[in-house]
């Protein structure tokens, strides 16, 4: 696990932390404390924006001018973060198990609610 460099580090201190971690081990610590903010499907270009945004705001800038981080870098860290998140599952079966609530919001389970029809006509069917 990695430090938490970036908590309790003011303005002062922010330069001098980046000449003794490094650009590497600096950006491997941000890539670590902006991992949940980073959306998997968000503009890359946008990212970079709200990222300068929080580089400003936490006063943080000193560090990557001494750093020399340019929005390249931080386009290739934000891609690197979008890169390992997953894609969310989508259940693309339209017919909910028979134990599941029914997709019509009663809060039934399917069996009692709409399963209970679908299973009447089926037997209308085959008897028929």
């Amino acid at each position: 696990m990695a430090l938490d460099v970036f908590k309790g580090i003011n303005r002062a201190m922010a330069p001098l932390l980046a000449k003794t971690i490094g650009k590497t081990e600096f950006l491997t610590q941000l890539k670590t404390a902006w991992y949940p903010a980073i959306g998997k499907t968000t503009s890359i270009e946008d990212e970079v924006l709200k990222a300068r945004e929080r580089i400003q705001k936490s006063g943080f800038s000193g560090a990557f001018k001494s750093l020399g981080i340019t929005d390249a870098d931080l386009r290739g860290l934000l891609q690197e973060i979008q890169d390992s998140k997953t894609t969310p599952y989508v259940n693309t079966n339209p017919n909910p198990g028979r134990n599941e609530p029914c997709p019509c919001g009663s809060g039934l389970k399917y069996k009692r609610c709409h399963g209970l029809k679908e299973g009447r006509e089926s037997m209308d069917q085959n008897t028929g």
